[in-house]
């Protein structure tokens, strides 16, 4: 790809549409001082925005439009505008169709095989503008930029060599220098690449460590859940075991109470029965002695009616009879006293009844309870698996975003080892240009050494030229003596020539002459 052609209109010395041809091997623009010449690539540089307005001899963008002769200070009226459209031929496709489209932001930009990009700055009376055009589309700066880049085309490259860069270039330090080789090879593109890059990657690892930051917090919270869940599920077990041999000792504790009210009952009834008994035999003694006593009314009526002995044996056997009464009252005493007991024991029975009964509504009770607690753990317990069915979801989310950005480095890193295998590449261009520069530069240096060498042998050599001018004024009067004498040589020569003619001639007349005695000799010799 090369510059087409120019076509500048009212840009600084250039007061009317001017085209300027350019050829692909050279192009070279000639004239006095004053012509414009600079100009020319001036306006190079402003249309393809590789330079600042003081790069192209201008304070502001609206010095660079034509002035036609106005003194400095006079006001202008009205709008002015200037435009540089520099026309490239694309034919050898460095650029493609889709690289000039996307620099167009359109299809419509017509065949690509020119590519004009064009400037026009414009000065109305409040302020100026510039405007940039890719084959008639309006763009930005950056476009511009942007497309040429991409044909290795930039602002801080070197492109275009201004005056002074030469010797600048002569006075830079060797660093600098291989800057400038490494920018001129395009390696310089392809380290800015590869610090991109490593920005890039950069990025990508710091995104890598927060996914492995936000991973570890997860984690944390996830083993912190588990261990929750852990001991949850140990409580659980636990309270579950414990409210098993809870209900295991309730169990047997209600069943001895029960077992004991059962005994107890049965003693009671025992009791009962007993009392039942004595009560019997009570009501029997103290029928017996209800009977008794009317006998005993009966013998004192006998007694009074009947005699002494008779009275006596009736006495005594009323003193039996009330021996039989004392003792049959001492029975019913102790048989009441029995009675009493029984009672008393009937109603201890009934208190420790009361008592089992509270103790089996408390067990009741707590047994109620267990179970209402045994729900709200099971509660929680769903809850901590829902935290952590939620924390393994989100666990699995970062897994997959830590997947999507180690891919993402993985396709860098692939970039990078292609970039450093392009750098190498370049590097050897470079270090090959570099041992060719040198070795041109030791030429240089061997041929300033044999110029200086050559410089310091001038006297000599003058001297060897006076020398030689005076040998070579010798040799020309020898020349001349010379010429004489082979003017005579020549002037011999013709006259030896002359001789040796007649002789060539005298030769063949007598190998004439000897030829035909031959043959008369052969003739006679056939006749005899």
């Amino acid at each position: 790809m090369h510059i087409k052609e120019l076509i500048l209109d009212n840009f600084k010395s250039f007061g009317r549409k001017t085209r300027i041809p350019f050829y692909e091997d050279f192009t070279t623009v000639t004239g006095p001082n004053g012509s414009g010449k600079s100009n020319v690539i001036d306006s190079i540089l402003f249309a393809l925005g590789l330079a600042r307005t003081s790069g192209i001899r201008a304070e502001k963008l609206t010095d660079l439009i034509f002035n036609p002769g106005h003194q400095e200070g006079e006001s202008f009226q009205g709008e002015r505008e200037a435009s540089v459209e520099v026309v490239l031929d694309n034919g050898d496709r460095t650029l493609d169709r889709a690289q000039v489209v996307n620099a167009a932001g359109t299809e419509k930009i017509g065949d690509v095989d020119e590519i004009a990009i064009k400037r026009r700055v414009k000065e109305t009376e409040e302020n100026y503008y510039s405007y940039y055009y890719i084959n008639g589309r309006s763009v930005n700066l950056s476009d511009i930029q942007d497309l040429l880049s991409q044909a290795g085309v930039a602002p801080e490259g070197y492109n275009v060599v201004m005056q002074g860069d030469v010797t600048e270039i002569i006075n830079m330090t060797p660093g600098a220098r291989r800057g400038i080789i490494d920018e001129i090879a395009g390696v310089a593109q392809f380290d800015a690449k590869k610090e991109d890059a490593f920005e890039e990657l950069d990025v990508v690892e710091d995104r890598i460590e927060e996914a492995q930051l936000r991973i570890e917090e997860k984690q944390d919270r996830l083993d912190q859940l588990k261990d929750e869940r852990e001991t949850a599920l140990q409580y659980q077990e636990l309270r579950e075991e414990k409210e098993t041999y809870e209900g295991y000792r309730k169990a047997a504790e209600l069943e001895d109470k029960r077992k004991e009210l059962g005994d107890v009952k049965d003693e009671i009834a025992d009791l009962e029965e007993t009392l039942s008994e004595r009560q019997s035999t009570l009501d029997e003694r103290q029928g017996e002695v209800m009977r008794l006593e009317e006998e005993l009314e009966e013998l004192n009526e006998e007694i009074q009616s009947k005699g002494e002995d008779e009275q006596l044996a009736i006495k005594r056997e009323i003193e039996e009879i009330k021996g039989d009464i004392s003792r049959i009252e001492d029975q019913i005493e102790a048989a009441e006293e029995r009675v009493e007991a029984a009672e008393n024991e009937r109603r201890q029975a009934f208190v420790k009844i009361d008592r089992k009964q509270e103790t089996i509504d408390d067990l009741e009770s707590e047994i109620r309870e267990t179970k209402v607690t045994k729900s709200s753990v099971a509660a929680d317990i769903q809850e901590k698996e829902a935290d952590l069915a939620e924390v393994e979801a989100k666990i699995d989310e970062v897994g997959e975003e830590f997947e999507e950005v180690k891919n993402e480095l993985q396709e860098r890193k692939a970039e990078l080892e292609e970039a450093k295998s392009e750098k190498n590449d370049l590097q050897r261009e470079q270090d090959r240009l570099l041992d060719e520069a040198r070795r041109r530069s030791n030429e240089q240096r061997e041929t300033k050494e044999e110029i200086e060498e050559a410089k310091e042998r001038i006297p000599d050599l003058e001297d060897e030229i006076d020398d030689l001018q005076l040998e070579l004024e010798k040799a020309q009067k020898n020349r001349e003596s010379i010429a004489e004498v082979v003017d005579d040589l020549r002037a011999e020569k013709r006259d030896l020539g002359a001789e040796i003619d007649d002789l060539e001639d005298e030769i063949s007349a007598a190998q004439q002459e000897y030829a035909e005695l031959e043959a008369k000799a052969g003739q006679s010799g056939d006749t005899s």
